[in-house]
């Protein structure tokens, strides 16, 4: 990526407005936004990296699933949607699948059932869909899960696993054979920065506790979580000034520490996505307007530009970047 350090770009083409929780899928140097509430669409909006333009892929095949809250998750050559809450307020546990080379939506018959949910994570390893907790609802309540529900993307059929943290607004990132499950709301709504891990290669699957984050306490649940190089990074806004910050935990001394302590890059706009490249490079998308929308509206129609800042990580406290393993949605 030729791109200077600290540098923001205005984005040119199709730009995506109006959408509140979609998901963004990270393919090499590509960002797919799939779904969202608030400006439901069918085609697809896809973010060069590269030329830092948007473009809309006129898609085939099935109808896209119109929701918001799901998971998109890269699986081979393929993204794989699942849950979300529709224009109605009805939750999903629909499963639908996008052909990244033939531009084509399917959706495949699945052996068994699992509850529909929304704000859940999604994480794909060994050939397995990994969804992890949400907010579901029967007819008296609503409430948060307490499951690991695993999906065989081979023979579609559901597993369920339940000795697990019950979480939603989570994240959930994928090293190795480890799934890391931070943050988000407990069932009694409250945000928490804690973090769990399963052990993917040992069946039962159960959730076992490695920390409560004292000192980086998220203000809000929403945020974004990407392994690099053995370490977490974290991307959210914290307690106590109501910033955006951008976390590390080395695993080797679980402590946390903040990076990019000496920039103002994030004391305007709204920043609503975060990954890592393989150059160095990581990437946040989002808009550097003074004036701040609404916390739940990721990606306001009153901005009609979207922003992309790069960042070199060796400017901070991280080593060079050689290889992303796994970045999780909200």
């Amino acid at each position: 990526m030729l791109l200077q350090p600290g540098q923001i770009i205005e984005t040119t083409g199709d730009n995506v407005v109006g959408l509140w929780q979609p998901s963004i899928v990270k393919v090499q140097e590509q960002l797919f936004v799939i779904g969202g509430g608030g400006a439901l669409i069918d085609n697809l909006r896809v973010l060069d990296l590269l030329k830092m333009q948007w473009k809309t892929i006129i898609v085939k095949g099935k109808e896209a699933p119109r929701v918001y809250g799901h998971t998109a998750t890269l699986w081979e050559n393929s993204i794989v949607v699942f849950g979300g809450c529709d224009a109605s307020g009805n939750y999903s546990n629909a499963i639908h699948i996008y052909d990244i080379q033939k531009q084509t939506w399917s959706q495949p018959a699945v052996d068994g059932t699992t509850h529909a949910r929304y704000l859940h994570s999604a994480s794909v390893y060994n050939n397995k869909l990994f969804v992890y907790g949400g907010f579901a609802k029967n007819k008296d309540c609503t409430y948060v899960l307490n499951e690991l529900n695993v999906l065989d993307l081979l023979s579609f059929s559901w597993s369920k696993y339940e000795n697990v943290m019950p979480r939603y607004n989570h994240s959930s990132t994928l090293m190795g054979h480890k799934l890391y499950i931070y943050g988000g709301k407990d069932v009694c709504g409250d945000t928490t920065s804690d973090l769990y891990v399963i052990d993917l290669s040992i069946s039962p699957y159960t959730s076992r506790f490695i920390m409560k984050s004292d000192g980086m306490m998220l203000l809000k649940s929403k945020h974004f979580s990407v392994s690099v190089d053995g370490k977490l990074l974290v991307f959210g806004k914290y307690h106590p000034d109501s910033m955006y910050g951008l976390w590390m935990l080395d695993f080797n001394t679980l402590q946390w520490t903040k990076q990019a302590t000496d920039t103002h890059y994030f004391d305007t706009g709204a920043w609503n996505y975060f990954t890592a490249l393989k150059d160095s490079s990581l990437v946040f998308v989002g808009n550097r307007d003074d004036v701040r929308p609404l916390g739940h509206d990721h990606f306001s129609p009153h901005y009609q530009t979207r922003d992309v800042l790069v960042l070199d990580s060796k400017c901070l406290e991280i080593p060079d970047i050689n290889k992303t393993l796994q970045v999780s949605r909200l």
